[in-house]
Parts: C-alpha cells; sequence; structure tokens
C-alpha cells in the first residue's frame, strides 16, 4: 500500500538507460524508491513477484507492445489488487497514441522530461488514486460493522428494534399473508430482582437462542426492549403461525439452568396476529398492537400459553372470535385430561378455544335481559315496517 510519508514504490520500464536514469533521479528526488526494467518481459516479471505501486512504462519499451503490456498487466492483476500504469513518451503522444494506450489498460500518458511539471502531477494523482483504492477494503469492512451495529441487539445477537421493524415493514408490502408473534418472559422482573442482572441477560440469551433455532431462514427474530421479542413468519398463516408459537413456548420452557443463581423454569406468553392482504392492517405498528393485545390476554388468562389475536377491522368473516386461541402446556406430567387432547405437534401442548358469546345480526335490535323489545325499538321497528309497505 502506498505511504504518502515514505514514498511510492515505482517500476520505471524504460529501455533507453539514460532516459532511464534521468527519470529514476527525478523520482527519487522526490522521495520515491525505484526498481527498473528494460524489457517487456521484466514488467511482467516484477508484477508476477509482487507489484509496484506504479507502472512507469516507456512508450518506445523494447520487447513487445505496450499495448499488449497493458493489456496483460490488468488481466494477471490479482483480485482487489491496482496500481496504475502511466504511459509515458520523451515527446507530447498523438491523441492516437493516447486512446490506444489509454482503452488497453492504461490510467495516463504523460510526456517526461519535456513536460516535468505536468507529469509531476499526474503522477500525485495516480498515486492518490492508489491510496484510495488500498483504502477501499478497509471503508467498506468499517461501513459493513457499522451497520451490523445498527441494526443488532448487542446483548442478544438478534435484530434490534429498528431493523426488525424495516423487515416487518417490507414484509407487509411484498407478502399476501404474514403473522408476528410478540413473546414476552414471564415474572422476568423478579428474575432480576432475586438474582440479579447477569443472570437476567443470561436468560435472556437463552431465550433469544430458542428463538432463533426455532425460526426458518426466511423468517427475523428481534428484540423489542427489556424482555420483549418480535418473531416475524412470512407466508404463515394462522394455524401455521400458532403451531411455531406453541414450539417457541415450549421451547423456552424447556430451557434449564445451573441449580444455584438462576431460576429454576422459565416461561414466556405469547401474542400472534395474522396479516392478511384481504383485510390488511394499516401499518406494521397496527399488526403488532393487535399481537400485544392477543399478548396481554394470555398474560391475563394465566402465562405460558400462546393466543391468537382477533383479525384486523374490516374483515366480515363470521364469528371472528372464535378463532382465538390458546394454546397451553399441561401443568402436571401423566395422562392428559378428558379436554386435553394434543392439537399440535408438541408434547403436552394442546388448544383452547376460547369462545364468545353470539353476535348479533347487524341492523336489529337485542333483547334486554328479561328478553323484550324496548319500546324504542320497537316503535323504529314499526317506522320501518311501515316505509316498506309505502315503497
Amino acid at each position: 500500500m502506498t505511504d504518502s510519508s515514505t514514498g511510492a514504490n515505482i517500476l520505471v520500464a524504460e529501455s533507453d538507460r539514460q532516459r532511464s536514469a534521468e527519470l529514476g533521479s527525478h523520482l527519487e528526488g522526490g522521495g520515491h524508491r525505484v526498481t527498473y526494467a528494460e524489457q517487456v518481459s521484466a514488467v511482467l516479471s516484477a508484477q508476477a513477484e509482487g507489484p509496484p505501486d506504479v507502472f512507469l512504462v516507456s512508450s518506445e519499451l523494447e520487447g513487445g507492445s505496450i499495448f499488449e503490456l497493458c493489456s496483460d498487466l490488468r488481466a494477471s492483476e490479482n483480485e482487489g489488487a491496482y496500481s496504475p500504469i502511466v504511459l509515458f513518451s520523451p515527446e507530447c503522444p498523438g491523441e492516437e497514441t493516447i486512446s490506444a494506450g489509454i482503452l488497453a489498460g492504461a490510467d495516463d500518458f504523460v510526456s517526461f522530461p519535456a513536460r516535468q511539471t505536468e507529469f509531476q502531477a499526474r503522477l500525485t494523482a495516480q498515486l492518490r488514486n492508489k491510496r484510495r483504492h488500498d483504502m477501499l477494503p478497509t471503508i467498506l469492512d468499517e461501513a459493513r460493522r457499522f451497520e451490523r451495529e445498527a441494526s443488532v441487539d448487542p446483548l442478544t445477537g438478534m435484530l434490534n428494534r429498528r431493523a426488525l421493524m424495516a423487515f416487518l415493514t417490507r414484509g407487509l408490502g411484498t407478502h399476501s399473508m404474514l403473522a408476528a408473534v410478540f413473546v414476552d418472559l414471564d415474572h422476568f422482573k423478579s428474575v432480576n430482582d432475586t438474582y440479579g442482572h447477569q443472570a437476567g441477560d443470561d436468560v435472556l440469551k437463552a431465550a433469544a437462542g430458542c428463538l432463533k433455532q426455532g425460526t426458518r431462514p426466511s423468517d427475523a427474530a428481534g428484540r423489542m426492549g427489556g424482555e420483549e421479542f418480535v418473531v416475524v413468519l412470512p407466508g404463515a398463516n394462522e394455524s401455521g403461525a400458532m403451531i411455531v408459537a406453541e414450539r417457541l413456548r415450549a421451547a423456552v420452557e424447556a430451557l434449564t439452568f445451573p441449580s444455584e443463581g438462576y431460576p429454576s423454569k422459565v416461561t414466556a406468553s405469547l401474542g400472534v396476529a395474522i396479516f392478511d392482504l384481504a383485510h390488511p392492517d394499516a401499518s406494521a405498528e397496527a399488526l403488532l398492537e393487535r399481537a400485544d393485545g392477543a399478548l396481554y390476554a394470555a398474560k391475563e388468562g394465566g402465562r405460558n400459553r400462546a393466543i391468537m389475536a382477533r383479525p384486523a377491522e374490516g374483515d366480515t368473516s363470521p364469528e371472528p372470535c372464535e378463532r382465538a386461541v390458546a394454546v397451553q402446556n399441561e401443568a402436571t406430567e401423566g395422562a392428559p385430561s378428558e379436554d386435553s387432547a394434543p392439537a399440535s405437534s408438541v408434547p403436552g401442548s394442546r388448544p383452547r378455544v376460547r369462545s364468545a358469546p353470539p353476535l348479533s345480526k347487524p341492523g336489529l335490535p337485542t333483547p334486554d335481559a328479561s328478553g323484550t323489545v324496548t319500546d324504542v325499538e320497537a316503535t323504529l321497528i314499526s317506522e320501518l315496517e311501515s316505509g316498506r309497505s309505502a315503497l
């Protein structure tokens, strides 16, 4: 790599030794280190042994075509390597000669010694290009590192909130169906309070590992903050999302920790919401709000379970409330009770359907607690019937 403080390694390819010595003296006076080649083959050998920072190639170099030499030098460069090729001529070269050299792979064509000031300026520009090119991999590595740090949660290695929301927003625009699973570790505050924040961090990392291992490469799992996580499942419908949610719940519950200094058991509650293009949510935030509502219902229902959220508003399918599903693991070992037949692939778990009260037919009065229609409603019905008769 070129170092401006110590000069550059420059190869002078010139068959005329007097001109070669004159050019070499000029370069060494500028602090550069100079090597020499008098034939085309010597230039190619120097390239193979380790290319210089700059090739200075005379238009009168013997042993072959300088244009073919430029092409050969470019073809033999290692991946990512770059050394400027500057052709020079004792007199000002013609336009066609300059064009042929640049098209063959040269970076510039100058005159030396006829135009020494211009020669020095052009050589300095090529050395600057060389330095920038050599710095490019480091700059790209730094850019990638900053990008990773901007999108990854440092504790768990999962996507952070910003990156996860970007993934979810893109998913709403590219998938006709998608599931969002909101995950919250149960009683996590008591873990920190009882065992300390280091134990709490270890629990978070272990739970994050369960979520990452329990999803597909096309899915995304991220930490929203604290003990809250979100898993995005592109293409998942209700049944598929609930199977994944139950698998994740069971994996968290199965975590084991050292007997001392850690909780004996960790569980999670999950809320699942489905994005359907037929009845879409207004935004990624709206979808997560529904998932969060289902998560709250799971907490209220006893924790350590997964619940399906109500569909987004505008869904006219019948009995939407009856699609809310709670999945809870058996609290005790042994034979399941009569209503606990497994309905998923996870042993020891079962779905529970939360029944909703029957929905009244839109537009008709609903009987009060005594089963009768109020006077006001009866009047409205009478006026409606009168209007129909008039029609």
